[in-house]
C-alpha cells in the first residue's frame, strides 16, 4: 500500500503538470495561426525574424490562393503587410510580415536527436488547434524528421522544443509503399513525417502582388495538368508539353 505522503506528492505533481501545460499554451496561443484560403486551409505561426514578426507557413499552404485570411486561436484577425520572403533554396517555406502583431517564437540554434518536440496545428483543416507531442528522429541540412502524429491541415505549423523555440515547420508525410521485408518492423518504415528547418535558411524578398501572380501561374498550370491528364493521356512529347507550360506562365505575367 502506498503511503499517504506518496499519494499526496503524486497529486501535487499532477496538478503542477496541468497548470504548467495550461500556462504554456496560454502564453503561445496568440502566436498560433489558422490560415484560410479560397481553396485550402492550413496552419501558421508568428516568428521573430531579423527584428520583425512574420507569418511563417509552407508555400504550398498559400501559393495558389487568391485570398488569404489569418486568425489566431483567440479569434483575432491577423493583418498582413506587403513584404514577403522566400528561401533561396528548395525549402517549402514562406514568411509574410505582420502589420500589428508584436510577439512571436524565436528560432532555436540547436537541434538534438531524441529531444521532445510539440506541434500545434489545424489538424484536418477543422479550425481547431491540436497539440501533438513527439521527438526528433532525424536531422538534415534542410529538414528534420519527427514522430509527432501530424496530418493534413497541420502543414505550416511550428514544431517547438521544450523552450517553445522553433525547431522546424511541419511540411510533409511519406508512406513507404515498397517496404523491405527486413525493415517492416521498424516504425520509420511506415509513415514518416518531416519538418523544414528555418534556422539556416537564406531569404529573398518579394511582395504580395507578386505572390498573387505566382498563384495565378500555379492555378493555370494546375488546370493545364488536369486538361492534359484528361485529353492527352498518351501524349509523350514532354518537351513540348513543358514549353507550353512555360509560355503560359510567362503570359500570366504579361499585363493585359
Amino acid at each position: 500500500m502506498p503511503q499517504k505522503t506518496d499519494v499526496f506528492k503524486f497529486l501535487i505533481f499532477l496538478v503542477y503538470l496541468l497548470i504548467s501545460t495550461s500556462l504554456s499554451f496560454g502564453e503561445i496561443r496568440r502566436d498560433l495561426f489558422i490560415i484560410k484560403g479560397n481553396t485550402a486551409v492550413g496552419s501558421g505561426f508568428s516568428v521573430n525574424y531579423n527584428g520583425g514578426f512574420y507569418l511563417c507557413t509552407n508555400q504550398h499552404v498559400v501559393v495558389g490562393q487568391t485570398q488569404i485570411e489569418v486568425e489566431n486561436t483567440m479569434g483575432e484577425q491577423i493583418a498582413l503587410s506587403d513584404e514577403v520572403l522566400f528561401p533561396n533554396d528548395e525549402r517549402d517555406l514562406i514568411l509574410i510580415k505582420l502589420l500589428n502583431h508584436k510577439t512571436g517564437f524565436n528560432v532555436t540554434q540547436s537541434i538534438n536527436f531524441g529531444e521532445e518536440v510539440t506541434s500545434y496545428g489545424n489538424s484536418g483543416g477543422e479550425s481547431v488547434i491540436t497539440q501533438k507531442i513527439g521527438k526528433v528522429l532525424g536531422i538534415g541540412n534542410t529538414e528534420v524528421e519527427y514522430d509527432n502524429p501530424t496530418v493534413s491541415g497541420d502543414s505550416g505549423s511550428a514544431v517547438l522544443n521544450t523552450s517553445n523555440q522553433v525547431v522546424a515547420v511541419v511540411t510533409k508525410g511519406l508512406k513507404d509503399q515498397q517496404m523491405n521485408a527486413w525493415l517492416e518492423d521498424r516504425p520509420e518504415m511506415h509513415t514518416r513525417r518531416f519538418g523544414t528547418r528555418i534556422d539556416n535558411a537564406k531569404w529573398r524578398k518579394t511582395n504580395l502582388e507578386q505572390l498573387l501572380r505566382i498563384s495565378k501561374i500555379y492555378n493555370h498550370i494546375f488546370e493545364l495538368d488536369k486538361k492534359w491528364q484528361q485529353e492527352y493521356k498518351t501524349y509523350k512529347d514532354w518537351k513540348n508539353f513543358f514549353i507550353s507550360k512555360f509560355v503560359l506562365s510567362i503570359a500570366c505575367l504579361t499585363p493585359s
